[in-house]
């Protein structure tokens, strides 16, 4: 009889709430807004431009709406940013945020209806093109680069290390190629696109300079990278900031958080209801210095005073 009034009692409750409900509708809580998010891959750089998308963005959508992130960080290679689009698309989320070139690029590629807003695409102008997309990019002064290398040592050659499977990380490195043609300085094209090719770097000399690319790859392989380059002690140089401030001796970067805040802006007036593609995309380029005067100390390198006075951060 115990177990016939406990079911009973159950079906009856269920009952009177869903009468209750039809009679009296709960206040919606608001609509909720399934935001995708498309890494180029999982590293820090861009961790960090999508916290700080999120976080801003949750200021700017109106009160009772909710955020729901469905985040895809693929491995960074063609097949795995194709998956991760496709999942994406399939998925039906409101927009999508889309974190460096090649996951911009995937996603505009696979021609969905779905409004995109891009975040530290690299010289996005000559990038992106039509669609229904909108976004933040950024330029860096390759050219400052080649002078903090002269100034600060008499460097013989220019590694650039690249991936040839990211076209933004191939442009820079071209970039970077013919600027040092202009000023009769050696390069070395290092393309970096699987663990086996950090055995590359055994064709570094003492006089060679490092400059890593926006690459992805490269940098979920930075720590093998960093190893190498401190037994050998071959100074470096990178676009992306280093969270650990270990093994690279200068950065010239654009800010992450600033990119990442930037963009949820744009993405407000997506979610307010304009067209993406008929808001004008943000492009930075007011540069951030980082010198490692730790790491300078290891390599023998005295930084000059002037260079230190140009820098936003030094690392004592």
């Amino acid at each position: 009889m115990k177990t016939f009034r406990y079911v009973f009692n159950n079906k009856a409750g269920l009952f009177i709430a869903l009468l209750l409900c039809l009679l009296y509708p709960a206040v919606s809580s608001g609509k909720t807004l399934l935001i995708g998010a498309l890494f180029t891959g999982n590293i820090p750089y861009y961790r960090t431009m999508h916290n700080a998308f999120a976080d801003e963005l949750k200021k700017i959508v109106p009160a009772g709406e909710e955020i729901r992130f469905v985040r895809q960080r693929p491995f960074p290679d063609p097949t795995a940013w194709s998956n991760a689009a496709r999942k994406l698309i399939i998925g039906e989320v409101d927009l999508i945020v889309a974190y460096g070139y090649p996951a911009a690029n995937t996603i505009l590629s696979r021609k969905s209806e779905i409004p995109v807003v891009y975040v530290g695409v690299f010289d996005p102008d000559a990038a992106i093109q039509g669609g229904n997309v909108t976004g933040c990019g950024y330029r860096i002064s390759l050219s400052s680069l080649l002078r903090y290398y002269k100034q600060i040592m008499n460097i013989e050659r220019v590694v650039i290390v690249y991936s040839r499977n990211e076209a933004d990380s191939v442009k820079q490195m071209k970039t970077l190629t013919e600027l040092a043609d202009q000023q009769q300085m050696q390069t070395l094209k290092m393309d970096i696109s699987a663990p086996e090719d950090i055995g590359k770097f055994s064709q570094l000399a003492k006089k060679d300079g490092v400059y890593i690319t926006g690459s992805t790859f490269a940098h979920v392989m930075i720590d093998d990278i960093k190893a190498v380059l401190e037994k050998k002690k071959i100074p470096s140089a990178d676009i992306f900031p280093n969270p650990s401030d270990e093994g690279i001796l200068m950065v010239l970067y654009q800010d992450p958080e600033k990119m990442g805040r930037r963009a949820a802006e744009l993405a407000g007036k997506v979610i307010a209801g304009e067209k993406a593609g008929s808001i004008a995309p943000v492009l930075m380029g007011d540069d951030e210095l980082v010198f490692n005067l730790i790491e300078a100390q290891k390599l023998g390198i005295d930084i000059p005073a002037q260079l230190i006075g140009e820098a936003t951060r030094v690392i004592k």
